[in-house]
């Protein structure tokens, strides 16, 4: 009774919550830490955009 089912969004939602408290925690203390976070952010956001366009340009010629 006392045991409490997580649903799949609640979970993603205080992960969620964990990594902006991170987030925050870096803002307050190192600026660094920020800039290499960011970095991070766009390698993994500027991989999945080439990897959509590799994508698009392989669908493409089939249609």
């Amino acid at each position: 009774m006392g045991v409490r089912k997580l649903r799949p969004g609640q979970k993603i939602c205080s992960i969620r919550v964990m990594m902006s408290a991170n987030f925050r925690h870096c803002l307050m203390h190192q600026n660094h830490c920020m800039a290499s976070f960011l970095r991070l952010m766009m390698r993994i956001l500027l991989a999945k955009r080439r990897e959509a366009f590799e994508c698009r340009l392989f669908i493409a010629p089939g249609r």
